[in-house]
C-alpha cells in the first residue's frame, strides 16, 4: 500500500473516531444542558476544529477522493473550522450543538459507509 493511500486511511479512521468522540461528549445532554456546560462546548469545538483540519488535508492531498466523495462535505467541514478558529471566543453554542447533533453524526454515518464500500472492494 503506498504512503498517501495509508495516510487517507489514518485520515477516515480519526475523523470516525472524532466523530464518535464527539457523539459520547454530548451523550444524554439536551441543548440547554449543553448551553450551560462550557467544558463540553469546548470540547466539542476542538474535535470540530480537528475534524476541519483532517478534511482540509485530504482536500489538499487527496482531492480526486474528496471529488470521487461529494455527498461528504469536505468544504464545510473546514469552514466550520474556520468559523471556530476566527470567532472562538464568540462560537455560537446552539450552532455547536446544532453541529454535534446533525452534522457530527451525519459524517460518521457517511464516513462508516466509506468504509464498508471499500471494504466491499467496489
Amino acid at each position: 500500500m503506498s504512503r498517501d493511500l495509508d495516510r487517507l486511511l489514518d485520515s477516515i479512521e480519526r475523523l470516525t473516531e472524532l466523530c464518535a468522540e464527539t457523539g459520547s461528549f454530548i451523550e444524554g445532554m439536551t441543548a440547554e444542558g449543553f448551553r450551560a456546560d462550557r467544558l463540553r462546548q469546548r470540547a466539542v469545538s476542538m474535535d470540530l476544529v480537528i475534524i476541519g483540519e483532517i478534511a482540509a488535508d485530504i482536500l489538499k492531498r487527496n482531492p480526486d477522493f474528496a471529488a470521487d466523495h461529494p455527498e461528504i462535505g469536505w468544504t464545510d467541514l473546514v469552514d466550520l473550522r474556520n468559523h471556530i478558529q476566527r470567532d472562538h471566543s464568540s462560537v455560537d453554542p446552539a450552532a455547536l450543538w446544532a453541529a454535534a447533533i446533525g452534522a457530527v453524526p451525519q459524517l460518521l454515518s457517511q464516513l462508516r459507509a466509506l468504509r464498508h464500500f471499500n471494504a466491499q472492494g467496489e
